[in-house]
């Protein structure tokens, strides 16, 4: 791990000078680059001849160039030597920018001049030469410096390029023996890990053996699985694999929290390793989660297995699905308890005289709603005409809002789809309001003003007509129906 922070540290140390060389190089290259071609544009200038010995010989053998030709090719000159001012210059490039500019704004003033009208010849002998000498030379020592400039930059660029490749080579020389000395540990240290496996192979193997799980025993219908001593799972059994959808392969290796489904809390897991570790084993129901993420209900035993030592060695668990056993056994007490329930609404009903028939009545709807586990249940009557529909009674769990009184002399017609099932003798089953079929659009906008999120309502009928309603809602959030309710 040190050999490599190491080599990383120095590697990037290097690639970092690389290419902080690269890009000094690339900007040196555009700086000369740019004063070859800007020396280039003034040279190209002055072939005007604007700098003659005798500006008026010029002027008078060069009838092609006027002055004013002549004072662009000079502003041109000055536009070339603003910029260059604006690159990093040296001391002695500076001055002789300086000169340049001197001799320049002369011929310059000169050119103003005799593009004067009415300016005799005698005016122009006394203009008397330009320099062009000493702006040659000038021109000609600055060129010198950009390439003397450019020798500087491939010097020093020699110079950091060996830096680099010293301290590569150094790279190498101290790290290539700590490599040597990393791959002989790494190696006796794999070699002893093969021996640590190869060992632990034999030693499940003994386990097997030891247990009598061979091909015949272990491919039972009780899912089988066995953890070593740091509860990593080292074999399961096909009705594993059936139980869970785990395939061996996915689970070897692993623990099996993979199975643990977030019903149980933490506590539960603590207090049964306690008992494990106290008790060498232990049975009785846990709820587990599947591959595809669906919970079941496991009957399950699990046991130390010891060495000779007394030491633990293994863990061995054998687990069953009792999920259908147990929705079997829930649903089978429902059905007893709603049965309870309906026995003794009968009975309150024989008891109760006509005077009290309403309150029997809403104790009736308290008990359904209570048992049932929904939000209101009520009573509907309908009228003998088959035209209107009142709430005649109702309950609410705490903290619900009674709605009988708004639900009085409601026209059948306002909720046709849900009438006309239950004059059909059809128990209406809405286990989600929001999903109505598109012919129910108005009751589904009344059960939103009621909040209405899931319906159970079952015909009353005397003599096979309808004459009301039994119904259950659910407010607070939405709910299946099961069969048993029904």
């Amino acid at each position: 791990m040190i050999v490599l922070l190491i080599s990383s540290v120095i590697f990037f140390n290097v690639k970092a000078g690389f290419q902080s060389l690269q890009d000094s190089h690339q900007y040196q290259a555009e700086n000369i680059k740019a004063r070859n071609t800007m020396l280039s544009e003034i040279e190209s200038l002055m072939e005007i001849s604007v700098f003659t010995p005798h500006l008026k010989r010029y002027i008078l053998l060069h009838k092609s160039h006027s002055p004013a030709h002549t004072i662009e090719c000079i502003l041109g000159i000055k536009s070339v030597l603003k910029r260059y001012s604006s690159l990093n210059l040296s001391k002695e490039e500076r001055n002789a920018l300086q000169i340049i500019q001197s001799i320049v704004d002369q011929s310059h003033i000169q050119q103003v001049l005799i593009e004067q009208e009415n300016q005799a010849t005698q005016t122009l002998e006394d203009l008397g030469k330009t320099d062009e000498t000493l702006l040659v030379n000038t021109v000609l020592s600055l060129k010198r410096m950009a390439n003397n400039y450019q020798q500087a930059i491939h010097l020093t660029e020699q110079q950091a390029m060996a830096e680099l490749l010293n301290k590569l080579s150094r790279l190498i020389i101290i790290i290539l023996p700590l490599l040597i000395i990393s791959g002989v540990i790494i190696n006796y240290m794999l070699a002893i890990k093969a021996k640590q496996l190869s060992q632990k192979t034999i030693d499940n193997k003994q386990l097997l053996k030891a247990l009598k799980l061979n091909a015949t025993a272990f491919d039972v219908s009780e899912a089988i699985l066995i953890t070593d001593a740091n509860k990593r799972i080292i074999k399961v059994n096909k009705a594993f694999g059936l139980i869970t959808g785990y395939a061996e392969n996915e689970v070897i290796g692993k623990t099996p929290e993979i199975l643990q489904s977030g019903v149980h809390g933490q506590q539960f897991y603590t207090e049964f390793w306690q008992h494990i570790n106290t008790k060498k084993s232990w049975t009785g129901e846990i709820i587990d989660r599947k591959k595809d993420g669906s919970l079941f209900v496991a009957w399950a035993n699990v046991s130390q297995m010891l060495d000779e030592q007394g030491n633990i060695e293994y863990y061995l668990s054998h687990f069953t699905d009792i999920t259908h056993f147990k929705n079997t056994q829930a649903a089978f007490a429902r059905r007893i308890k709603i049965e309870s329930v309906t026995s003794e609404i009968a009975i309150n009903f024989l008891e109760s005289g006509y005077d009290s028939m309403d309150l029997t009545i809403n104790n009736c709807l308290q008990l359904l709603g209570q048992v049932l586990g929904v939000d209101r249940s009520y009573l509907f009557s309908i009228s003998d005409d088959l035209t209107l529909m009142s709430n005649t009674h109702e309950w609410c769990a705490e903290g619900i809002t009674p709605i009988g009184d708004n639900m009085q002399n409601i026209k059948l017609t306002k909720y046709s789809w849900f009438i006309v099932q239950l004059l059909d003798n059809k128990v209406v089953r809405i286990d989600d309001a929001d999903s109505l079929p598109a012919e129910a659009s108005n009751q589904h906008a009344e059960f939103q003003h009621q909040s209405m999120k899931s319906l159970l309502a079952v015909p009353i009928s005397d003599k096979g007509k309808i004459t009301g309603f039994f119904g259950f809602d659910r407010v607070k959030e939405k709910r299946n129906w099961r069969d048993e309710d029904i």
